[in-house]
C-alpha cells in the first residue's frame, strides 16, 4: 500500500496546498473527537487463540500470542508483524484434519501478516504476502484465506489508484470461497456490489470522481437488494460512507488539498466507529491523519 519512504505511496507527487481549495460538501466532524478505530484484522485469530485442541501448543505460544494481542491493540505494528511471524512458525505445516482451518492455517496467518504490513505502508511486502497465499493454497479447497488474500491485493491496487486491477482482484475474491450458507452468500454479494459502486466512482476522471464520491458519502446510490437481511440498507450506507470518504481523502491528498483530505479521513474514521464496521480503510485513514499531524508539527518547528 504505501512505501515507507513516503508514508503512503499515494502521496507521491502530492503538492503543497495552494490557494483556497474548493469547499467540501462533506458533513463536518471535529477532528479532536475522532478516536482511532477498533482494530480488526481479517484473520488474525485473536479470539481463537485457545482453540488449539487437539494440537499440543508449543511452549511459548500463549506468551507470544498475548504480547501480539497487546501490540495490535496499541498500534505497535512493526512489533506485531514480527510476533505474527513467530506465531506462524509455531503452527505445524501439516495440521490434523479435525483441527479448525486445518488445510490453510498457515495461510491465514500469512494474510494477517500482509494486513499488518499494509497498515505500515509496506505495500510491496504486503502484496507479496497476499500473492504467496494465492500461489501456495490450492484453489479447489475453497479457502477463505485465498478470498482474503485476493481482497487484500484489491485494496492495495485501490490505494495505488489502479482501479481496474482492483476490480479484477475483487471479482477473484468473490469466486474463491463459498461457505454454503445463504446468509453468507448474500453478504458476499452485498459486499462485492458496494465495493464495485465505490470502485466505479473512483475510476472516473479526478473531478468527476470527487463529485461522485461526495454523493456516495451522502448516500446517493441504490443499495444492494437483500432477501434474508431486510434491514441491510442502513448498514450498506455506512459501509459506502467509509469506503467513499477514504477514497475521497486519497484524491484530495494527491491533489494537495490537505484540509479536504483531513476532513474526508476524519469522516471515514468517525463513520467506522459509529457503525462498528471495523474496516481496514478506517485504520488506514487514521494513519494518514497521524502523518498529516506529524507533518504539520514538523513545519512549525
Amino acid at each position: 500500500m504505501k512505501a515507507l519512504a513516503l508514508s503512503f505511496l499515494i502521496l507521491v507527487g502530492a503538492v503543497a496546498q495552494s490557494g483556497a481549495a474548493q469547499r467540501s460538501k462533506l458533513p463536518t466532524h471535529d477532528g479532536s473527537m475522532v478516536k482511532r478505530p477498533d482494530v480488526f484484522l481479517s484473520i488474525l485469530p485473536l479470539a481463537r487463540l485457545d482453540d488449539w485442541s487437539p494440537l499440543v501448543k508449543p511452549k511459548h505460544f500463549d506468551a507470544t500470542a498475548q504480547v501480539l494481542i497487546q501490540a495490535v491493540e496499541n498500534g505497535r505494528w512493526a512489533e506485531a508483524t514480527m510476533l505474527a511471524r513467530k506465531v506462524r512458525q509455531m503452527i505445524p505445516a501439516e495440521t490434523p484434519a479435525e483441527y479448525p482451518w486445518s488445510y490453510d492455517t498457515r495461510a491465514q496467518w500469512d494474510v494477517a501478516i500482509g494486513e499488518l504490513l499494509a497498515i505500515q505502508g509496506r505495500y510491496d511486502e504486503a502484496d507479496r504476502a497476499y500473492a504467496k497465499v494465492l500461489a501456495e493454497t490450492r484453489e479447489e479447497l475453497q479457502s477463505s484465506s485465498r478470498a482474503q488474500a485476493a481482497s487484500g491485493r484489491a485494496d492495495i491496487q485501490t490505494v495505488r489508484f489502479r482501479f481496474q486491477a482492483a476490480k479484477a482482484f475483487r471479482e477473484q475474491a468473490s469466486r474463491e470461497y463459498w461457505s454454503g450458507c445463504g446468509n453468507c452468500s448474500e453478504s458476499q454479494g452485498m459486499w462485492a456490489y458496494i465495493r464495485d459502486v465505490v470502485g466505479k466512482a473512483a475510476n472516473m476522471p479526478p473531478a468527476a470522481a470527487v463529485d461522485r464520491l461526495q454523493k456516495l458519502v451522502l448516500g446517493d446510490f441504490e443499495p444492494y437488494v437483500t432477501q434474508l437481511t431486510p434491514t441491510a440498507d442502513d448498514y450498506q450506507r455506512g459501509v459506502v460512507k467509509v469506503l467513499a470518504s477514504f477514497s475521497l481523502g486519497l484524491f484530495h491528498s494527491r491533489l494537495g488539498r490537505e484540509a479536504e483530505a483531513r476532513q474526508a479521513f476524519e469522516l471515514c474514521v468517525a463513520t467506522n466507529n459509529a457503525h462498528s464496521i471495523k474496516m481496514i480503510e478506517a485504520l488506514w485513514a487514521w494513519e494518514h491523519l497521524q502523518k498529516m499531524k506529524n507533518r504539520n508539527l514538523a513545519k512549525r518547528k
